[in-house]
């Protein structure tokens, strides 16, 4: 059994895709890392690189359907013995957290997500994040993501429905020297430590915000950052700049920005994604 550190991405992607797989080369990680690469340029890439990577083209790039894509790949893996540690491409490497997310006894560790889904931030006061999580290779873990795949055909969105199944499992939370965090009108709940849960036979852990923040402002000397930003690359690519996360040379824009401040947009977006996400106009925007 190994542990594999997996991200996704396609040819539009690939800036970001380069950021990250930069930061695996620095921290000494990039034999343990594989691309899924949903096209066939970026598989070809990866391979002219040397990248270990795989090649899982979705049958469609809708939102909905990419995450359902996305639970799928990371089953086959699983099922096939390797313990999974996921991380988006734009969730930035700064120091090596392998032993954070991996030496334990715990069989899924996930960082915290900001206020998505709501019904969790009600429930429970915090929610977790699918951008950077370890699932182990078991047969309880693989039976809990079994149960994230039916939730998600639903739902339509993989963060959700983890939320969802932890939810409907009654899980015990112990959380200690709790603390309120800001976030746009409404704040979440975080620790300076581990937050645990205990389900059925699952033990999860929760790692803390600041040292796996979202929000960059709540980061101290983090381990992987990974801001909010919007969807459009060039967006991403702003936020990475402007919060000092950028370490590969930068793509022209994909669009010309006509405000002249990347920093005024980068703010800007985020707004809109949480006034878009007040509104109820789609979920797929949701700050997470």
């Amino acid at each position: 059994m190994s542990t594999r550190i997996v991200t996704f991405a396609n040819a539009s992607f690939m800036p970001i895709l380069d950021n990250w797989l930069a930061c695996m080369a620095r921290l000494g990680l990039a034999e343990l890392a594989t691309v899924v690469a949903l096209d066939e340029a970026t598989f070809a890439a990866m391979r002219a690189r040397g990248v270990n990577a795989l090649f899982r083209p979705p049958l469609s790039f809708r939102r909905g359907d990419f995450w359902l894509h996305r639970i799928d790949v990371i089953a086959e893996m699983l099922v096939a013995g390797d313990d999974i540690v996921h991380s988006d491409a734009d969730a930035v490497w700064l120091r090596d957290p392998l032993a954070r997310l991996t030496a334990t006894s715990a069989d899924l560790v996930f960082t915290q997500g900001t206020v998505f889904p709501s019904e969790t931030l009600q429930r429970r006061g915090f929610v977790v994040c699918c951008g950077l999580m370890f699932i182990r290779s078991n047969a309880g873990a693989i039976e809990f993501w079994r149960n994230v795949r039916d939730v998600a055909v639903d739902v339509r969105d993989d963060q959700w429905a983890v939320n969802k199944v932890i939810d409907q499992s009654d899980c015990v939370w112990t959380l200690t020297d709790r603390y309120e965090a800001p976030c746009f009108d409404t704040v979440f709940h975080a620790s300076r430590f581990i937050i645990t849960g205990s389900m059925k036979d699952l033990a999860i852990e929760v790692l803390p915000h600041h040292e796996f923040p979202r929000l960059m402002e709540l980061g101290e000397n983090p381990f992987v950052a990974h801001p909010l930003a919007d969807s459009p690359i060039d967006d991403k690519i702003d936020v990475l700049s402007e919060s000092g996360l950028w370490f590969v040379d930068r793509p022209p824009r994909a669009v010309d920005r006509p405000d002249g401040g990347a920093r005024s947009r980068a703010v800007a977006r985020r707004v809109t994604i949480f006034s878009n996400w007040r509104a109820g106009r789609g979920k797929a925007d949701a700050p997470r």
